[in-house]
């Protein structure tokens, strides 16, 4: 994405026949701090927890799941947002 980025080239084709991936340096950004949080998760010791640790660890999840899918509709939604003037 960075490559193409670099190019001048705005969208990428995955080549499944939907819409091209509309790409800007906030994409790679986020795709950037989402790639370090997996791994950060991924070397992190296993921790044992209970009940309510595990409640906390789900909705922590789908808090950041959910913000994820804000931050993605934001986005997309940027050149409508944007007013001239």
């Amino acid at each position: 994405m960075g490559q193409v980025l670099r190019s001048g080239r705005r969208a990428v084709d995955c080549g499944c026949g939907g819409v091209p991936q509309l790409i800007s340096p906030a994409l790679l950004a986020r795709n950037a701090i989402l790639a370090v949080l997996a791994v950060a998760l991924a070397v992190l010791p296993p921790v044992p927890m209970g009940p309510a640790g595990a409640a906390v660890s789900v909705l922590g999840g789908l808090t950041l799941w959910a913000l994820l899918g804000l931050g993605e509709a934001i986005h997309a939604n940027t050149r409508h947002l944007r007013r001239p003037g």
